[in-house]
């Protein structure tokens, strides 16, 4: 608990191998890990070869070379057009632990299904262009995502248009359109109640920014 120790290591993919499912272990960088809320044993994680890769941290895991080998693929995000895309977010899980969300680089927000031992080949739900556009046209990448405390509600967020952004996560996966409301700027105090309250961290400008 102090981060001293080092508990698991989990096993590199091969990157020679197209399809990520058929992977170890994930065959680039790693964006987001996020335990099973109920189940201290297992954990996801999402990197930027696309891919949702479950694990079991119990000891009892398979192993080589005294690594963890991958015990499932939850699912392969794709854009729109079925094309492969990174996932660039963190990871984020419903608090009855059958669901995750990710925010991808195609500008996508997506929640699959992480329930059982069956791999899903598409997601719950999604929405695409979530934080729309860029001035050249291309979909701003979504960097961060959360559910709500009680899963009915995911907050997102980009770098690129500097707004929060709160989506009705069963809206979302009946493809009835999601949008709820859209933060940016500075409310007045007291006009939400503590249940709708989001902490946000804002990073200081660069050198070459005013």
């Amino acid at each position: 608990r102090d981060g001293r120790t080092t508990l698991f290591n989990f096993i590199k993919g091969d990157i020679y191998v197209t399809d990520s499912s058929k992977t170890k272990g994930h065959t680039a960088g790693v964006t987001g890990v996020a335990f099973h809320p109920l189940v201290k044993d297992v954990c996801w994680t999402t990197g930027l070869d696309g891919s949702i890769r479950q694990w079991d941290v119990s000891g009892r895991a398979r192993t080589e070379f005294k690594k963890v080998v991958c015990t499932k693929v939850v699912g392969k995000c794709k854009d729109e057009k079925g094309r492969r895309t990174q996932v660039v977010s963190n990871l984020s899980v419903h608090p009855n632990g059958r669901k995750v969300c990710v925010g991808t680089a195609c500008g996508s927000i997506q929640i699959w299904n992480c329930f059982g031992s069956v791999s899903s080949s598409r997601p719950l739900g999604a929405v695409y262009a979530a934080h729309g556009s860029s001035g050249g046209g291309d979909k701003l990448p979504v960097t961060f995502v959360a559910f709500s405390g009680n899963g009915e509600r995911i907050a997102s967020r980009s770098e690129g248009d500097d707004t929060v952004r709160i989506w009705d996560a069963s809206r979302m996966e009946k493809g009835t359109g999601s949008f709820g409301r859209k933060f940016g700027g500075r409310g007045k105090e007291g006009e939400h109640p503590p249940s709708l309250l989001l902490a946000i961290c804002k990073g200081l400008p660069a050198f070459n920014e005013s």
